[in-house]
């Protein structure tokens, strides 16, 4: 067991919800909570949370939320790998040098791929990094929850005539993915525009080297749960 494993055998892990402070997770486990809290792939969640079937969501700063449920998300498959001709008046070399998911976001982009996917003839990259959340409530179940000044990073934000479409990226098929990845960004920019928010999960794998696009709606929008797949 890792000693981050171990850490977390001495928080208590107990109910459908429970409220934990980033100084009670640093005087329980001896350990930075930032370290302690963020876990993007169920696979990487301690045994402590992985038997009592908890994920945990960021609430504020410095508070969390240990809650019992679904809090993953895994890609449903995409159909036959079709050819699309890059839109660039010519090749872009400097895109092939190393392995991102901001590199390869961009090569969608650049290329018109992720416009003809989401059928919005004109795009533009408006958004990218991380900000602090405007307040926000969301039900989880029995239970309402706020959201306000926690730190949410999307990979990529495109703003179209109709729609914003916010992007989660990720290099390598992957089993599955928080959705908090996507839910909090999709909440953020729905309270700073009036657009369709359109949340999108972008892989690019580089074994078969394809790249995978999966759009998804929350509906109805404030109930944290499973999204469902538009295409």
């Amino acid at each position: 067991m890792s000693t981050l494993h171990q850490a977390w055998e001495s928080i208590p892990v107990k109910g459908e919800l429970s409220l934990l402070t980033a100084d009670e997770v640093r005087d329980l486990s001896g350990r930075e909570p930032r370290l302690m809290m963020k876990f993007d792939h169920s696979e990487l969640l301690p045994p402590k949370l992985k038997n009592h079937g908890a994920f945990i969501l960021p609430l504020r700063n410095g508070l969390y939320a240990i809650l019992q449920g679904q809090g993953y998300h895994r890609p449903e498959p995409c159909p036959a790998a079709l050819d699309f001709s890059r839109q660039t008046a010519f090749r872009l070399g400097t895109t092939q040098t190393g392995l991102s998911e901001m590199q390869h976001l961009d090569e969608a982009y650049n290329s018109g791929l992720l416009a003809h996917f989401l059928a919005e003839p004109v795009l533009y990259p408006t958004i990218r990094g991380r900000k602090r959340s405007p307040q926000f409530t969301f039900e989880y179940g029995r239970h309402s929850l706020e959201v306000a000044g926690v730190q949410v990073e999307i990979d990529g934000g495109f703003e179209g005539r109709n729609s914003v479409t916010v992007v989660e990226a990720k290099i390598g098929e992957c089993q599955d993915f928080h959705l908090r990845q996507l839910y909090y960004p999709f909440r953020f920019w729905s309270t700073q525009t009036q657009k369709k928010i359109r949340p999108v999960f972008f892989t690019y794998d580089p074994v078969d080297q394809l790249y995978r696009l999966r759009e998804y709606r929350f509906d109805p929008p404030q109930v944290y749960g499973p999204p469902r797949l538009v295409k």
